[in-house]
């Protein structure tokens, strides 16, 4: 009996750090996620874009990228610099499978008019939903990214 106590005591104390690295090593790996998506996503990489979402957010991917129109294509080549993420926030609970993230998006093309052609932010915040999906992290659309600041450009 003392060596199953012994046993399970050492076990205990092998596994507590362990679930605390993978549950960091979760946390990591959704904002990585996030800002990969939202890299390509934001840069018009929809099919790169694509490998980072769920399956039920593809409709989404397709519908940006069917809006794409002669007049945004000539802004999308216009742009001097690419549009870069960073992850300002991830709110996520251990053990949770769902998170959001905060993402800012420095100078990032919109289309928030319907009819006219896209414009350029020089900052914009996407609150970003990841999901556990087996083994992985995904960003599941529920609609077209949404800026989240207040006052823009």
């Amino acid at each position: 009996m003392h060596r199953i106590l012994t046993f399970c005591g050492l076990l205990m104390v092998i596994m507590v750090p362990l679930g605390c690295s993978l549950s960091s090593n979760d946390a990591n790996n959704i904002g990585k996620v996030a800002q990969a998506w939202a890299d390509s996503y934001f840069n018009f990489d929809y099919d790169k874009a694509e490998t980072f979402v769920t399956t039920d957010s593809h409709k989404w991917i397709a519908m940006a990228a069917s809006n794409i129109s002669e007049q945004d294509i000539a802004v999308i080549r216009s742009q001097e610099f690419a549009a870069s993420a960073s992850v300002q926030d991830v709110e996520w609970t251990e053990g949770s499978s769902q998170a959001w993230v905060s993402i800012e998006m420095k100078d990032v093309l919109v289309a928030d008019t319907i009819g006219r052609p896209m414009h350029a932010l020089s900052s914009a915040i996407y609150k970003i939903c990841v999901v556990k999906s087996g083994n992985e992290w995904k960003v599941r659309m529920a609609g077209l990214p949404q800026n989240e600041m207040q006052n823009r450009d």
